[in-house]
């Protein structure tokens, strides 16, 4: 089946939630990159430095769970754009920080801009295009890991040379103005009827293990990226000798492989089992945690945080995807609830990471950050059994009132 007409309703909307993915990875991607630096300029370890982390996420995690509700009541647009505002404030602040305190107001606002324009980018996707959730929901990724790529290999290049890491936060800032204008410039389709958020449907819909079990599989997910993504860089440079640059870019490669695994992903067909595919990943990915323990040299690592990257690949949009599938109603708030719990992933991965390389040997670290994504890849298999009452022809009903709804949008804007 091929994407709905590309007109300029539909067009804009979805390269402005593609560019709202770019800005959240960059936002996520700057601390872990910088973290050597930052513990160097404010003279603090960089273990300590892991809280900031987990504030801004905290901030993405209370934000996430109320972006979905207040997007199904009110429509995406305004939600968006304030959080597009909110990322630009915290990027600068973070930018111009002169103290640890001032770091972490930074980093809340950028995780209250973040945990909206992410969440609620994925849940508009899938609104747009409902017969294309595997493809969209993919490609966003593959853009998120553009910015995941992209930040941490400039900063490995250009922070040993004595650029500031100061720069990189202030250019942040701006582009997340230029995604405010562009939201402006978006017309959203307003929530239907039947999809205006009931509280007592919500909670009827929060009480199934359709919707339980995403929830649970994105934050054991999540909490086993997370302990890769901001602690790779620090494991290579202090247990394994790594250089600087290459302890960096080490960030950039496990993004990269996430990206060609997501592109591989994008291409599934869509009649194709989300959690059996996701189950698999997650079960690769813990394999490769797992072989951390008998590593001895950082090149060899650096190529098995690759091959976790590349398993993780496409777990969370197939996630977030089959929770779409199997809750089709109500698409803002599920989405931004089962999001919301992942994100608290990235909450306590890095304490947790944190207190286990200063109180056991630092080779046990990845193998029991890797039990999440075990029990999360048997939660999803154990969900695969049980099957999906949503008859196709309804998700094309579904994809044909997206299209009259903005429609009737362009209609009253053009009145």
């Amino acid at each position: 089946m091929t994407l709905l007409p590309p007109t300029r309703s539909r067009l804009v909307p979805c390269i402005a939630a593609l560019a709202a993915v770019l800005v959240f990875s960059l936002s996520a991607n700057l601390l872990p990159a910088a973290i050597i630096r930052l513990a160097e300029e404010f003279g603090v370890s960089e273990n300590s430095l892991a809280k900031i982390y987990a504030v801004q996420f905290s901030a993405f995690f209370v934000t996430t769970l109320l972006a979905g509700i207040v997007c199904d009541k009110f429509g995406k647009r305004m939600p968006l754009t304030a959080a597009a505002l909110v990322t630009a404030v915290g990027a600068w602040i973070w930018g111009t920080a002169p103290g640890i305190p001032q770091a972490y107001l930074g980093a809340a606002l950028m995780g209250m801009g973040g945990g909206v324009i992410e969440s609620m980018s994925s849940a508009l996707l899938s609104e747009l295009y409902p017969t294309r959730r595997k493809l969209l929901l993919n490609l966003s990724q593959i853009v998120y890991c553009t910015g995941a790529i992209g930040g941490p290999a400039l900063m490995g290049y250009f922070l040993p040379r004595g650029v500031s890491w100061r720069i990189f936060f202030m250019t942040l800032a701006v582009i997340a103005v230029a995604l405010l204008v562009l939201f402006l410039l978006s017309r959203l389709p307003a929530p239907d009827h039947e999809d205006r958020v009931d509280l007592r449907k919500l909670k009827v819909v929060a009480g199934r293990r359709s919707f339980i079990i995403p929830c649970l599989a994105l934050f054991g997910y999540v909490f086993s990226e997370s302990a890769v993504v901001s602690f790779c860089n620090p494991y290579l440079h202090e247990r394994l000798g790594a250089p600087e640059n290459w302890a960096i870019y080490s960030i950039s490669i496990v993004w990269g492989a996430m990206a060609l695994g997501r592109g591989i992903c994008a291409i599934l067909p869509e009649s194709l089992s989300f959690e059996k595919v996701a189950a698999g990943l997650m079960l690769m990915a813990g394999g490769t945690l797992v072989a951390q323990a008998w590593i001895p040299v950082w090149q060899v690592s650096i190529v098995f945080f690759g091959l976790s990257g590349l398993a993780f690949a496409g777990t969370w949009p197939l996630v977030v995807g089959l929770a779409a599938n199997r809750n089709p109603r109500h698409t803002s708030s599920v989405l931004g609830i089962v999001i919301a719990t992942g994100a608290l992933g990235c909450v306590v991965a890095p304490p947790t990471m944190a207190l286990l390389l200063e109180t056991l040997p630092a080779s046990w670290a990845y193998p029991l950050c890797s039990i999440p994504i075990w029990l999360s890849a048997g939660a999803v298999l154990w969900l695969a059994r049980e099957p999906i009452h949503l008859a196709h022809a309804s998700v094309k009903h579904r994809a044909q009132a997206v299209k009259e709804r903005l429609a009737g949008a362009r209609h009253g804007e053009e009145s």
